[in-house]
């Protein structure tokens, strides 16, 4: 009991070592399974090694923590979910990636689903945001945030940092918590328009950026929103340049051509994945 104290010991450790490097806290370790020795054990055998003088009880000892520290890190990362962040400019084609990874069986969180739902019934960035932008933004009859009152802010730099301060850590933690729950996936996605912007790199194990020809992502943006070019070109102002977030990225989809082609793109890299 007190030398299986230590393998127990060093395997804790060395899991909590590389879980609490995560943001998501995607596997769940028994604990009370190893209370028992290493509460219990650990006195004795360390009483009994003192007593003794043994330097074999030391060494033996030592050898048990560092294998439970090596197998703790490796059952963690055998065991948890990887994730990849998608991001790409406004209009890019983030969603059909989206789309079609969760068609090969991935698990995809968009996370304009994500504030959206906060937008509708979360009461803390409810709160947040009456305080700092009053009623006039709120639906009649508790129906949540008016989105289209909220468009003003894309002109008003004050007012969208402090929108992204009140939504971001809140889209964060969801999506933290969304994927703890996954249960034996191997991989997720989570769509992040803003990814590089809100300084999210260290979230994901991977991220791609989804890019498309300048005249393209112009004219899916007016033709999806209903927007006039003054304002598509504030919408794209407000995001790094594609380059930029290529250049930052693991790997690259090129989005411009059909959907075949972005579905092929999509499976080859999934193909390498597996």
């Amino acid at each position: 009991l007190g030398l299986s104290s230590f393998g127990c010991a060093g395997f804790y450790l060395g899991f909590q070592l590389l879980n609490c490097t995560r943001r998501a806290r995607q596997v769940r370790l028994d604990i009370e399974s190893l209370l028992v020795p290493v509460v219990f054990g650990t006195p004795v055998y360390l009483w009994l090694a003192f007593s003794l003088g043994s330097l074999t009880s030391v060494v033996v000892a030592s050898v048990l923590f560092a294998g439970g520290l090596l197998s703790g890190c490796y059952y963690y990362l055998m065991n948890r979910t990887k994730v990849i962040g998608i991001t790409g400019t406004i209009s890019s084609g983030k969603s059909l990636v989206g789309t079609i990874l969760a068609e090969e069986g991935m698990h995809v969180i968009d996370t304009d689903h994500v504030v959206h739902d906060l937008l509708k019934s979360d009461p803390q960035v409810h709160g947040a945001l009456r305080q700092r932008f009053g009623d006039e933004i709120f639906l009649p009859e508790g129906g949540g945030i008016d989105r289209k009152k909220l468009r003003f802010v894309f002109q008003d730099a004050k007012a969208k940092a402090d929108l992204e301060a009140i939504l971001h850590p809140r889209v964060k933690h969801e999506c933290r918590r969304r994927i703890a729950e996954l249960k034996g996936q191997r991989w997720a996605a989570v769509l992040v328009p803003l990814l590089f912007e809100a300084g999210l790199e260290s979230e994901y194990d991977e991220i791609w950026t989804v890019i498309a020809s300048e005249q393209v992502v112009r004219e899916r943006l007016k033709r999806r929103d209903k927007l006039s070019d003054a304002e598509v070109e504030l919408r794209l102002a407000a995001q790094f340049p594609q380059e930029e977030k290529a250049r930052r990225s693991d790997r690259v989809l090129d989005n411009s051509g059909t959907v075949d082609d972005t579905r092929a793109a999509v499976k080859a890299v999934l193909a390498k994945l597996n």
